[in-house]
């Protein structure tokens, strides 16, 4: 029997992962999705009758809270995977999605949704392969500590950059109007050269005003990235899925110039790529290179040159 817990009430968690994955090297993500039951719907399902459904069809993936926000609704929380298990398990969540629709609930429509995603910031820093490399460089197990407490900093840095600096196309992509519980740093004029030390300058993880930010770096173990309006539709939900995951990856791996493009359509094959271009039409993001970044990491970031065009 499904329980819908209290807000914030699980503190135990389950990653989901491939045999030959680990945290280190692989981001964990992990999405809230709230949801809400029509009051129009003529399907009798009620919240904890809608958790059951959920838990007979996927065990334990899923976990569920109330949210005082909702009217007559709940959280879908999922257990942390990494995208490798999430590109060979996407039947789930189409099913999931279809689930919801079909038992008479929505997410977009309420207009009091949304769909966060959250990452571990264990992976934010240094792979398990440059860890060896400063290990055989003679660093103390203190000084490696420290560099991947800066280096974890570093990329949650250019995680804020980049979103404030391609927030206009990200506002289109998050199918929201009102940004009120997740606002951004700038406003939509910002200069470019002038705001990137800005933004840095405005990346306090101790500042507890930033918790309704787009993207909340408040949190001890994750980033939570909070902008995405709720949505049942597959192609809205995998399409951000894969956009902000790619977004977070450039964060921490690249360097040099990169833009909106480069940045969507990291390491797509052809078809990803066409459903992505196909999806920001559909939200009226037609220019993609509409601003270039260059992301520099100090050289004890840089123990591997990246080739971002790999």
């Amino acid at each position: 029997m499904a329980r819908i817990l209290c807000y914030h009430g699980n503190s135990i968690w389950n990653p989901r992962m491939l045999a030959e994955e680990n945290e280190t090297d692989d981001f964990m993500l992990g999405f809230e999705l709230e949801v809400e039951k029509k009051a129009s719907s003529s399907v009798s399902t009620s919240l904890n009758d809608m958790a059951n459904i959920i838990e007979e069809n996927f065990g334990d993936l899923f976990i569920f809270e109330h949210d005082g926000s909702l009217r007559n609704g709940f959280e879908i929380i999922s257990h942390p995977f990494t995208l490798g298990w999430y590109k060979e398990n996407t039947d789930i969540f189409i099913r999931l999605l279809d689930m919801l629709e079909n038992e008479g609930f929505m997410s977009h429509n309420s207009g009091r949704c949304g769909l966060h995603f959250h990452f571990s910031r264990e992976s934010l820093g240094f792979t398990s392969k440059e860890l060896e490399k400063l290990k055989e460089k003679g660093y103390s197990n203190e000084r490696i500590k420290k560099l991947q407490n800066a280096k974890k900093n570093n990329t949650v840095e250019n995680i804020v950059m980049l979103f404030e600096i391609y927030s206009s196309n990200i506002k289109k992509l998050s199918g929201r109007k009102n940004f009120h519980y997740c606002n951004f740093l700038l406003d939509d004029n910002f200069v470019l050269n002038s705001s990137v030390k800005s933004i840095k300058e405005r990346t306090d993880q101790s500042d507890k005003r930033q918790r309704r930010s787009a993207v909340n770096i408040t949190n001890a173990k994750t980033v939570e990235i909070r902008v995405m309006r709720g949505t049942l539709l597959f192609e809205a939900f995998d399409v951000r899925l894969r956009f902000i995951y790619n977004l977070i990856t450039t964060a921490k791996e690249c360097t040099g110039l990169v833009d909106f493009s480069k940045i969507a359509f990291r390491d797509c094959d052809d078809d990803v790529k066409e459903r992505m271009l196909n999806y920001f039409r559909k939200r009226g993001i037609d220019d993609l290179i509409c601003k270039k970044v260059c992301i520099n990491f100090d050289n004890e970031f840089r123990l591997e040159n990246i080739n971002f065009s790999k």
